[in-house]
């Protein structure tokens, strides 16, 4: 689903329930912009993931009821609200609708799963002055739309606190780095090999007129020894490229303030 199709979805929809959707849309994103930039199996799996959560999410949001009760205006809605036993006023309807408290969908009509899911939010008091018990769905829902926002703010800011913490550097800086090391590494030992041969032949007590071929039998040791070391080296450098991850969050940033 595209952006633009996204945003009519999820217009009507209350402020947690948007704020779900605009996290999910956006981790698809990412998941989408980390696959590319790695095309590896794990970040499929990552991006695959978010993209069913998605759907899930759309398909929850997107199922009305056959037959739901809706209401033409803020007069039919207060009216309902006060044969179910909330107390509010004209003024009050008015004004949560403005404040996008209270959704009006597409058709311009107010539809009873939006009404009950706005009135047991807790922006009403009962008129019988019993305290508002929240439904456990309803509960459960907003535990989850808190935990999935706290999550991913506790994500990125773990992520910036590490990088400035120097515990990232960017990929290309890694590898320039990683080459030069290499190369003073396989010097080190060349060199080595060359002003120690002597000392090593002599040591065992050896034919002084074999090192050259002794330097040649080392020096192919040493070469194996380096490329091993490279690998491993390669395996095992840091995964995330910090340049990178800044550039997804300000688009992702940015997509999500346009969705907002």
């Amino acid at each position: 689903m595209d952006k633009a199709s996204f945003e009519t979805l999820i217009q009507d929809q209350p402020p947690d329930v948007q704020a779900k959707g605009v996290l999910l849309f956006n981790g698809v994103l990412q998941g989408k912009t980390a696959y590319q930039g790695e095309p590896i199996a794990s970040k499929l799996k990552d991006w695959k993931a978010s993209e069913d959560a998605l759907n899930e999410f759309i398909n929850s949001i997107s199922s009305t009821p056959v037959n739901e009760k809706t209401f033409t205006g803020i007069p039919a809605v207060v009216e309902y609200l006060h044969n179910q036993g909330w107390k509010m006023s004209l003024r009050t309807g008015y004004n949560h609708r403005d404040k996008k408290l209270l959704s009006v969908r597409k058709d311009g009509k107010y539809y009873q799963s939006d009404v009950d899911r706005y009135a047991q939010s807790g922006v009403l008091a009962r008129i019988d002055g019993t305290k508002q018990e929240v439904s456990d769905k309803e509960l459960d829902r907003k535990k989850r739309a808190e935990a999935d926002i706290s999550e991913y703010d506790a994500r990125i800011k773990r992520i910036r606190a590490e990088a400035i913490e120097g515990k990232y550097i960017d990929r290309e800086i890694f590898e320039e780095e990683l080459a030069a090391q290499a190369l003073a590494f396989r010097n080190s030992i060349q060199t080595y090999i060359h002003a120690a041969v002597e000392e090593i032949v002599s040591f065992i007590g050896g034919d002084i007129s074999k090192i050259p071929d002794l330097i040649e039998f080392m020096l192919a040791r040493a070469d194996d020894h380096f490329l091993k070391c490279a690998e491993e080296l390669e395996r095992t450098g840091p995964p995330i490229d910090i340049d990178k991850i800044d550039a997804d969050d300000e688009d992702d940033k940015d997509e999500q303030d346009e969705i907002e």
